[in-house]
């Protein structure tokens, strides 16, 4: 089974900078999202983290996805780090490689030679930064975090496509 965390994406923080940026950080959450909003983002950076698991056979077929983009999947290598931090330029290289030399998979798509999306795999015994724990996967388990398509590319159905070829893993 493949559990995912949806929630695997630290929300920005409320006390971020002075005190007078956060007032105006509570305002616009209060006047744009709402007090619950409010209510479980403030939780969230105190005392609260929840996480959504999704549960996935892994030996059933799932649909293939398609985009009308010429892309390609394929896994990240230590040749590639680079390419990936002009992507996501706010990782620092040496987790790029630290989750590689544990063994951490990185389903790769690019779009005319440039990288577009990417997720990250794990088995075995994972820590989760938003949950601010590890967590021991079954053999049959496998953890999928940091999952980004670049925002044109966004509503073309890039995940699905990458899902493809990570559901083969």
């Amino acid at each position: 089974m493949m559990k995912k965390n949806t929630m695997a994406v630290t929300p920005r923080p409320l006390h971020r900078g002075s005190w007078f940026q956060t007032l105006k950080r509570v305002a616009a959450i209060w006047r744009e999202e709402g007090p619950k909003s409010l209510w479980f983002k403030t939780l969230g950076e105190t005392v609260y983290r929840r996480a959504v698991l999704i549960e996935r056979p892994l030996h059933e077929s799932i649909p293939r996805g398609t985009t009308r983009l010429p892309v390609t999947v394929g896994l990240l290598s230590e040749t590639d780090v680079d390419a990936y931090l002009r992507f996501c330029p706010e990782t620092h290289p040496s987790e790029v490689h630290s989750r590689l030399e544990a063994g951490h998979l990185c389903f790769v798509v690019r779009h005319e030679g440039r990288m577009i999306s990417a997720a990250w795999i794990a088995t075995g015994q994972v820590w989760i930064d938003y949950l601010a724990c590890e967590i021991r996967l079954a053999a049959d388990e496998a953890y999928l975090y940091e999952s980004f398509t670049s925002p044109e590319y966004r509503g073309q159905n890039i995940p699905a496509v990458r899902a493809t070829q990570e559901a083969k893993l």
